[in-house]
Parts: C-alpha cells; sequence; structure tokens
C-alpha cells in the first residue's frame, strides 16, 4: 500500500468527520480494495457480500441520515419498476431551482436506459436528455445540466457513513464539475 495515499485519504477523512461534527478519531481500518494485494481485497469483499439483511438496512439507514446533511434524497425501493415510478414522483412534486421549465438529464446506463424515462416523464411534460456519445455540441448539454431539477446517475460505490457516491466516468456517463463543465 502507498503511506502517502493513506495518509491523504487519513486527512480527507477527518476532514469529513469534523464538517460532520463526528469525532476524527472515528473511522474505521483503512483497507485498500484497489492494491495489488487481491488478498486483503478479496476478504474485504467477501465481508461485504456476506453482510445480513440487517447490517445492509443499518448501512441504508446511515446513508439516508448522512444524505440528509447533503441534500441528498435517498428513496429505497424493492424493485427497479419502483425507482422509475419513485423518479415520476419526484419530478412530479419538485420545482425546478435553476429554470423555470422542468426537465432531467440521465446517464446512458442499461439500469437507467431500461427505467424508460422518457415515456414515464412524457405525460408531465418532462424532457429526458442524455449525452451524446460524441458529442457535437457540448455547450447544449451542459446547459441542460446546469438547469435540470433532477440528475440520473449510476453510483459505482456507496459509503455510507458519509453519504458518498462514487461515480466512474464512461463514455456517456460524463462528470460534471462545480462549474458546470463536463468530461
Amino acid at each position: 500500500m502507498n503511506l502517502e495515499r493513506i495518509s491523504n485519504q487519513t486527512h480527507f477523512l477527518q476532514k469529513i468527520r469534523t464538517a460532520l461534527g463526528q469525532p476524527t478519531a472515528a473511522g474505521r481500518n483503512f483497507h485498500d480494495v484497489f492494491s495489488d494485494d487481491r488478498g486483503e481485497a478479496s476478504d474485504l469483499l467477501n465481508r461485504i457480500k456476506s453482510r445480513s439483511a440487517l447490517d445492509r438496512m443499518l448501512l441504508l439507514d446511515r446513508l439516508i441520515q448522512e444524505g440528509c446533511l447533503l441534500n441528498l434524497k435517498v428513496i429505497p425501493v424493492p424493485t427497479v419498476a419502483d425507482v422509475a415510478q419513485a423518479i415520476s414522483e419526484l419530478a412530479q412534486e419538485r420545482a425546478p431551482e435553476w429554470s423555470e421549465a422542468k426537465s432531467l438529464v440521465a446517464w446512458r446506463h442499461p439500469l437507467i436506459d431500461s427505467l424508460n424515462l422518457p415515456e414515464r416523464l412524457k405525460d408531465q411534460d418532462i424532457p429526458v436528455y442524455v449525452p451524446d456519445p460524441e458529442p457535437a455540441d457540448a455547450g447544449l448539454f451542459r446547459l441542460r445540466v446546469q438547469t435540470a431539477m433532477i440528475g440520473v446517475t449510476a453510483a459505482d460505490y456507496c459509503i455510507a457513513e458519509s453519504a458518498s457516491l462514487v461515480l466512474k466516468t464512461r463514455p456517456g456517463q460524463p462528470t460534471v464539475d462545480s462549474c458546470g463543465r463536463y468530461y
């Protein structure tokens, strides 16, 4: 393991804990799941996969609690069909913050595509925009991202204790920074 990287990560997590009003020493042991040492990472991944239903519910509760502090609305639902319904209901009840018209931007992702959001939101007159794999006009999509009232992405990892979502950038799944630039 790279000791400098561990030190930087520890410092970063301590800053997050301080901002959340938690003791800085209240962390767990660090496990580098991306290291070349697959033994330790495999053990950790096996423990994650074998969590009990109660442990998973406790983590979900923690994610919901920590997410509230970040204005992250976590809506637990049992099936993929319920995800589309929850997004539809959220879109119906929310008012746009940055423009006068409601709109939604979404990643190109098999799970998100299966939700059929453009059809679901058609009756509400809410357009759904997805990035072009080969963006001819990046400025237009950037504007849509900046003015959208809802963004739908897929998370690769989630850290319940800080309500952190890790999103890997891939074609059709751009990252948007705080200035509205996407790449």
